[in-house]
């Protein structure tokens, strides 16, 4: 009979592996790990204020892997993108501290010029036929130069603007961060409400019953544990090129 149990176990356990939610486990047993230990050796590693720094200093990297996660899952690779957003930065800085160009009508232009370079990547890539490896490293040893163009030979800029200043230092209220937090949840509940019930409709195979209700927990324990930091994800990205640094201090 224990034989048997084992068997069983061991079965359910292989079937669980074949799912989707089985590729993702790992990951999230290995967070779980990390945050108990952390937090039996360090108190604090748990507490809002330290999850606030840890949100604000992965914002850039963050966002810039949901970009980078297409182009994998299309079989290429970028290795420019840091030294593009670093460039984009600069531009940014450029105009607001050096030519006096309203915040606004700065950002717009650093995100258009991110836009126009990287699409001239990718139509050489998809176009022209050359490997993107290639082009993307070609990119990066050519947006480091014209970062450190663009900065002169200062190599630092202090952001002064009250507007970008407010982007990574003004807070909200709790009680819209409550209100962010719950809207969220329910957002991304809805969403994976909907896709079962197509997959369902549509007569697929259904993941397992407990899957979407992990899935809403884990994205409801990363939301509320945001929510006391009730501050915009928004950051201005700090890169450092052969000992030219670009900072925006605020």
């Amino acid at each position: 009979m224990p034989a048997d149990r084992l068997q069983s176990f061991f079965a359910r356990f292989r079937a669980i592996r074949e799912t989707r939610f089985g590729s993702f486990a790992p990951v999230l047993l290995a967070l779980i790990a990390i945050w108990i230990y952390f937090g039996i050796t360090e108190p604090a590693f748990l507490s809002a204020r330290n999850f606030y720094f840890l949100f604000m200093q992965s914002a850039v990297v963050g966002t810039l892997a949901v970009g980078i996660t297409v182009i994998l899952l299309l079989g290429d690779i970028d290795l420019s993108i840091a030294a593009l957003s670093g460039t984009c930065a600069a531009l940014l800085a450029v105009l607001i501290a050096n030519f006096g160009i309203p915040s606004p009508i700065a950002c717009l232009a650093a995100i258009a010029t991110g836009i126009a370079l990287s699409t001239t990547q990718g139509a050489l890539v998809a176009y022209v036929g050359i490997p993107s490896f290639v082009v993307t490293l070609a990119g990066l040893l050519g947006f480091q130069g014209l970062m450190l163009k663009i900065l002169g030979i200062q190599g630092a800029i202090n952001m002064r603007d009250p507007l970008i200043r407010g982007l990574t230092t003004v807070t909200l209220s709790p009680l819209i961060g409550w209100l962010a937090a719950v809207a969220c949840v329910a957002a991304f509940a809805l969403v994976v409400w909907r896709k079962r019930s197509l997959r369902r409709r549509l007569g697929m195979e259904l993941d397992p019953a407990y899957e979407p209700v992990v899935k809403v927990a884990f994205f409801a324990i990363l939301a509320f544990e945001r929510r006391p930091l009730t501050r915009p994800v928004v950051m201005l990205p700090r890169f450092s090129f052969f000992g030219s640094q670009l900072h925006f201090l605020c």
